[in-house]
C-alpha cells in the first residue's frame, strides 16, 4: 500500500512540477491569494511581517544552520546532522527559483507587500 502512495505522490509532485514551469500561474492561485488578502493584516499582529523574512532567500538555511548549532552544542549530535541535512532542500529551492524564474504577481492583480 505504502508503494503505492509513494508512486501516486511521485505523479503528482512531476505534475506540479511540470505545471509550475510551463504556466505563469496556476490558475487556483490567485483566488486562493485574494482569499487569503481579505484578512486585515492589522488584525494578525507580527505575522505578515514574519512571514515576509521567513520568504527571503538564505533565511531560512541560515535559520536552520542555528538550529543545528545550537544542537550541537546540547551535545545532540545526531539531531544536528539530521537538522544539516534539511539545509539540502533550502539550497535546492534557491536555486529552483533562479531556474524556473516564475514572475511574482503584479499589482493589478494582487496586493503586493514589499516588507515591512
Amino acid at each position: 500500500m505504502q508503494k503505492y502512495l509513494f508512486i501516486v505522490l511521485c505523479g503528482i509532485l512531476a505534475y506540479l512540477t511540470y505545471t509550475g514551469v510551463t504556466l505563469d500561474r496556476f490558475s487556483w492561485d490567485l483566488n486562493i491569494t485574494l482569499w487569503f488578502q481579505k484578512v486585515d493584516p492589522d488584525n494578525l499582529g507580527p505575522i505578515p511581517d514574519m512571514l515576509f523574512y521567513l520568504g527571503l532567500k538564505g533565511v531560512g538555511g541560515g535559520a536552520i544552520g542555528v538550529a543545528a548549532l545550537w544542537l550541537l552544542w546540547k551535545g545532540w549530535r545526531s539531531e544536528a546532522v539530521f537538522m544539516a541535512f534539511i539545509f539540502i532542500p533550502d539550497a535546492f529551492n534557491v536555486l529552483l527559483r533562479e531556474m524556473i524564474g516564475r514572475p511574482r504577481p503584479s499589482e493589478d492583480l494582487v496586493i503586493v507587500f514589499g516588507g515591512p
